[in-house]
């Protein structure tokens, strides 16, 4: 299951990890979990406040204990603001790249 998950780009549905650091004018987010807890490259996640996504992530460079993503465009709800510390789990959907449409 693990190894299934790792080959099809999907974080370990246990994931559960936060927003280290924002980089706004890039467009990327730093994790507090990489590997080691389960994040894959690749693979969508979900930015998670009060119980609601407010915004998607793909990740693009894991390490141990540490992983990049990106800030998925137009999914950042417009009255919502990234910040240190906010929840992040495995995404629910697939997140088609604008270069497949």
């Amino acid at each position: 299951s693990k190894i299934d998950d790792f080959n099809n780009s999907r974080s370990l549905p246990t994931l559960k990890t936060r927003i280290r650091s924002i980089y706004p004018n890039w467009g990327f987010v730093t994790l507090a979990s990489g590997n080691n807890a389960g994040v894959v490259t690749n693979s969508n996640l979900d930015v998670v406040r009060g119980g609601e996504t407010i915004a998607k992530l793909l990740v693009t460079a894991v390490e141990s204990s540490t992983a990049s993503a990106s800030i998925v465009p137009d999914s950042l709800k417009s009255d919502v603001t990234l910040m240190v510390g906010d929840q992040v789990v495995p995404g629910q959907k697939a997140i088609v790249p604008a270069s497949a449409n």
